[in-house]
């Protein structure tokens, strides 16, 4: 293949009666630009191709996304391509565009769908929470009740307790007593 630089960079050998040179060389550095020009188009027109294509298969993508999520639609269908290119790609963006349409309201339902189930949740849980916080505070009376009860028990049994310590003591001092009277009286 015959590249840009080939072309500027061609020696030809010097005849007697040759062409002119300088004319040659203008020649030369023509066709050199035409076909950087046509190089510069060719790819330009490679990456539009590209891009369509890329296009092509994001809204064949979304639309078989949009027909598995909502298959009662109708399915929509890519033109085929025709003998005319331009009539064709006006085919394939309208297409894309009504693709791109549906998927963008298929996104903004489930986006919307998406908030209430998230609305839905959070307010389950203050619900829960609430529920929660009641019974977590009867059952904290109830404790508090409880414990209250168990303290006043626990203080009559100390009183009992006490009561029964002192009468004790005073049958042990009576005893000890009575046995330091009969020691005494032993000894006189």
């Amino acid at each position: 293949m015959i590249t840009v630089k080939d072309i500027r960079e061609k020696e030809f050998s010097q005849q007697k009666h040759g062409y002119h040179e300088d004319e040659v060389d203008e020649f030369l550095d023509e066709i050199a630009d035409q076909m950087e020009a046509l190089i510069r188009e060719n790819r330009a027109m490679m990456k539009r191709m590209d891009e369509a294509e890329a296009a092509r298969a994001r809204a064949e993508a979304a639309l078989s996304q949009a027909q598995a999520q909502a298959p009662a639609q109708e399915p929509v269908q890519a033109p085929a391509p025709q003998a005319d290119d331009s009539a064709y790609f006006r085919n394939l963006e309208t297409t894309l565009r009504e693709t791109l349409l549906s998927a963008q309201r298929l996104a903004d339902q489930t986006v919307d769908e998406a908030r209430k189930k998230a609305e839905k949740t959070l307010l389950d849980a203050q619900v829960d929470a609430e529920t929660i916080k009641r019974e977590a505070a009867s059952e904290s009376a109830t404790l508090r009740a409880s414990l209250a009860q168990d303290t006043q028990n626990a203080q009559i049994q100390l009183e009992g307790l006490k009561s029964s310590i002192q009468e004790h003591k005073k049958r042990f001092r009576a005893l000890l007593e009575g046995q330091l009277q009969a020691l005494q009286t032993q000894d006189e």
